[in-house]
């Protein structure tokens, strides 16, 4: 009885209902823009973001309007259901009032959503011009030789000046007009990439471009032009010849290239994981890449894309690198203002042996001792090995072509002997205070003595009081001190003055 009392009632109550009230519209909801960018004066190359307050679908009709009504290209960007990003093509007009257009949004049941900002107003400013003295010159492609039609990028030099946010190629004898935006750039170089759309479809044949940016002057002749080919050039294969020095946790690649390119390299592990990505910032023939805080005795490899000034894309590797055992070496001794004849300009034995010579005493007689301190005998003709002097007059000396040397235990450049002691000069005096000798095995830092009176140095450097102890060295117990020469021998040096 129950069962049935319960399905009557059911049924019967739902029709009352419908049949006593009339059945209601149903209203449109309303979303809010939470976030719009930005919210001052809009640059005639910045894009304009919302985030709304509710989930919509991607499907609506949205425009943008000058203030005389006319439709403004843009692309449409929806990165999820809530946030919107609209960019320029190629850039917005500049002192100008925009409008944004936003109808048909629905939420994601179907139902139709109204924004709340009616009109959503953007006043667009003056792009920046360049005021300073320049000059702008293109780069690449380069002067003088042809271009084809089809080219993708422009670099200029600027000669330290600012860069312009666009340029143009203005055809001579036609009206044909080409815009480049900046797509990035470094303290010399401006790297832009051309805007192409159905009226622009590159470079004409034959045809000689001058280059403008606004009231920037531009260089004269071929500094100042693209010429563009007759015909549509042949693909050419991008030849290319890399040199990779290998450290303990750091490889160097050196790539040498036919064409300027643009080059993204990618390190992965040995289970194919990307540890890191370099990115190039402008175009060239020669690039270092350098990867750092890498694991010891590890294998990993290496993948190089390229891409020439017409976007044609290059892949080169996996190329097979492993990193070696960590190399160890120290400064243990060094001669910044000779008393005596190191450098044998009267011989009397080797140069930079522990006779000195009988001659005239000069800034040739300086000199710097190292220890190789690693398990191994190194090849400094391989190595990117080298002394940085840092004082009034920098300079830097390669061990591997040092200007003299002397070797503790008769080795030799391609076979430096574990555990032995290294002399030699170096490029530059060493006389000036404060002084700084940074070792170095490519941009990794081995060791470093600073000599000076600032309170951070590890001595103080200068003239000996006594031309007897006229080295700087580690003592027994591994502090700096003027002590007696000993070059070539790598044991502490215990003839050396009181601190």
């Amino acid at each position: 009885m129950r069962s049935i009392l319960y399905i009557t009632i059911g049924v019967t109550i739902p029709l009352l209902i419908e049949g006593c009230f009339p059945q209601a519209e149903i209203e449109a909801k309303t979303t809010k823009l939470s976030q719009r960018h930005p919210n001052g004066e809009l640059a005639i190359d910045e894009a304009i973001s919302f985030v709304f307050s509710d989930a919509l679908e991607i499907d609506a009709d949205i425009s943008v309007l000058s203030s005389g009504g006319e439709s403004i290209p843009c692309a449409i960007q929806w990165h999820d259901s809530e946030q919107l990003t609209l960019h320029p093509l190629p850039h917005w007009p500049e002192n100008s009032l925009l409008k944004v257009s936003i109808l048909g949004l629905r939420d994601q049941y179907g139902q139709e959503v109204l924004l709340s900002e009616q009109d959503v107003v953007f006043r667009v400013k003056a792009a920046r011009r360049i005021e300073t003295p320049a000059e702008l010159s293109v780069l690449h492609p380069q002067p003088g030789k042809a271009a084809g039609p089809s080219l993708k990028y422009l670099q200029l030099d600027n000669r330290g000046h600012p860069f312009p946010d666009f340029v143009e190629l203005l055809a001579e004898s036609s009206t044909h007009t080409l815009v480049a935006r900046r797509i990035g750039f470094d303290a010399s170089h401006g790297l832009f990439r051309l805007v192409h759309s159905e009226a622009r479809r590159g470079l004409m044949p034959g045809k000689r471009y001058l280059l403008k940016a606004g009231r920037a002057p531009v260089a004269k002749g071929e500094q100042g032009s693209v010429l563009a080919a007759e015909q549509h050039p042949p693909i050419v294969e991008v030849g290319t010849s890399t040199r990779s020095f290998v450290y303990d946790r750091e490889v160097s690649i050196q790539l040498s290239s036919s064409e300027a390119v643009l080059i993204v390299a990618e390190l992965r592990d040995a289970q194919d994981r990307i540890l890191e990505t370099i990115e190039g910032r402008s175009f060239s023939t020669q690039h270092r890449l350098v990867f750092s805080e890498l694991e010891p005795k590890h294998d990993y490899r290496l993948t190089l894309r390229l891409e020439d000034l017409y976007g044609n894309h290059h892949r080169l590797g996996p190329l097979a690198v492993r990193t070696e055992e960590p190399l160890t070496l120290a400064l243990s001794e060094v001669v910044t203002t000779p008393y005596r004849d190191w450098g044998d300009s009267s011989p009397r034995g080797k140069p930079f042996d522990h006779q000195p010579g009988t001659g005239t005493v000069s800034s040739a007689d300086e000199w710097v001792e190292l220890v190789n301190i690693s398990g191994r005998s190194l090849d400094l003709t391989q190595l990117d090995l080298h002394i940085d002097v840092l004082d009034g007059s920098p300079s830097r000396t390669y061990l591997g072509s040092a200007p003299q040397y002397y070797f503790g235990a008769e080795g030799e450049l391609s076979k430096w002997l574990p555990g032995e002691a290294m002399v030699l000069s170096l490029q530059g005096e060493l006389s000036q205070r404060p002084l700084e000798l940074q070792l170095k095995w490519g941009e990794q830092l081995l060791d470093r003595w600073r000599l000076g009176l600032e309170s951070k140095s590890d001595h103080p450097g200068g003239r000996s009081p006594q031309p007897d102890f006229e080295a700087v060295a580690r003592d027994s117990s591994g502090y700096l001190r003027w002590c007696i020469p000993s070059p070539g021998w790598v044991e502490a040096n215990p003839r050396c003055l009181d601190r």
